[in-house]
């Protein structure tokens, strides 16, 4: 896998956090703005060509519901075969003065988008639930949410959140 490829894998699994994180704590839904923390990596499985795990961070900025001008950081592992990606773990944590919040995935897909050999973007869609939420956020402790997250730029995506 290509190094822009495993990037975008990496990208790919943070949105989904995110979105998930977002949907939970920010009413009927709500937006992160989101980039990776450091560089992604990608590990090779070495079973068959395009099988291979990425791991990356993120951090991101919540725009609306109670956790607007909230900080998320968290975590995404993906297992790939070729451009399509499932989660196999993801987890993360929201904060603000007055609220905190731990969201854990439970599903998700992440498509890579491909040009010319390259992936030039992602899509994904995630549904998880807040395992724990505190102060103006704790009437969504428990709730599951959906999220949709797709890329905006190298590094860089966009998760919208919906809680179910």
């Amino acid at each position: 896998m290509r190094s822009s490829t495993k990037q975008y894998c990496i990208y790919g699994a943070a949105t989904l956090s995110l979105l998930f994180a977002r949907e939970a704590l920010g009413g009927d839904s709500f937006v992160y703005r989101c980039h990776v923390i450091g560089v992604p990596q990608v590990e090779s499985l070495g079973d068959k060509d395009g099988h291979s795990l990425s791991m990356a961070q993120h951090t991101c900025l919540a725009e609306g519901g109670p956790f607007d001008g909230a900080i998320m950081t968290g975590s995404n592992i993906q297992e790939y075969n070729g451009p399509n990606g499932i989660g196999r773990a993801g987890s993360g944590v929201v904060r603000k003065p007055g609220a905190t919040g731990i969201y854990v995935t439970a599903e998700q897909k992440t498509v890579l988008k491909m040009a010319d050999g390259r992936v030039v973007g992602f899509e994904s869609n995630t549904k998880g639930r807040y395992v724990m939420a505190t102060g103006t956020a704790a009437a969504y402790a428990g709730k599951s949410y959906s999220s949709t997250a797709r890329s905006t730029a190298p590094g860089q995506f966009v998760i919208e959140v919906k809680f179910d």
